[in-house]
C-alpha cells in the first residue's frame, strides 16, 4: 500500500507525478463558475442563469435542496472563485458597495465594521456614491 501523497510526488522524489484529484476537481468546478459569471452567450450559461440566478446574485444565492449536483458544486467553490474576482467599476449599478470586492482585495464589509444600519447592505450599490464631478 502506498499513500496518495507519495503517488502525487514528482518522479524525481519517487512518485508518479499524478495530480491530486481534489485540487483538479476544484479547478474544473471553479472554471464552470467563471464561465457562468463571464460568458453570457454560452448556451449552457444561459440555461443555468434562467434556472438559478443572474451572475450579479451568484455570490448571495442560497442553496436549495432541489438544486442540481453541478450547481451545488459551483456553490461550494464560491469562496475560492470570489478571492480571484475583481470588479471593473463602470457605472456602479450592479456592484454592491459593501459585499463586492470593487476597491480592495476584500469587500468593504470585511475591512470595516459599518455597524447596524436601517438599510439592507446588499441593496446599496456603488453608483449611489458616484457624483457627477467624479465621472
Amino acid at each position: 500500500m502506498v499513500t496518495w501523497d507519495k503517488i502525487c510526488r514528482p518522479k524525481k522524489l519517487g512518485g508518479l507525478s499524478l495530480r491530486k484529484t481534489g485540487v483538479v476537481n476544484t479547478a474544473f468546478v471553479a472554471k464552470l463558475s467563471w464561465k457562468f459569471l463571464t460568458q453570457s452567450n454560452n448556451y449552457w450559461v444561459q440555461q443555468m442563469r434562467a434556472k438559478y440566478c443572474s451572475p450579479n446574485s451568484f455570490f448571495q444565492y442560497k442553496k436549495k435542496q432541489t438544486d442540481s449536483w453541478a450547481w451545488k458544486c459551483m456553490l461550494r467553490t464560491r469562496d475560492f472563485v470570489k478571492r480571484g474576482v475583481r470588479w471593473k467599476l463602470g457605472n456602479g449599478y450592479t456592484i454592491s458597495f459593501w459585499l463586492d470586492s470593487w476597491c480592495h482585495e476584500l469587500p468593504l464589509v470585511e475591512l470595516l465594521d459599518p455597524g447596524p444600519s436601517v438599510f439592507d447592505r446588499s441593496q446599496v450599490k456603488v453608483n449611489e456614491f458616484i457624483t457627477p464631478e467624479n465621472l
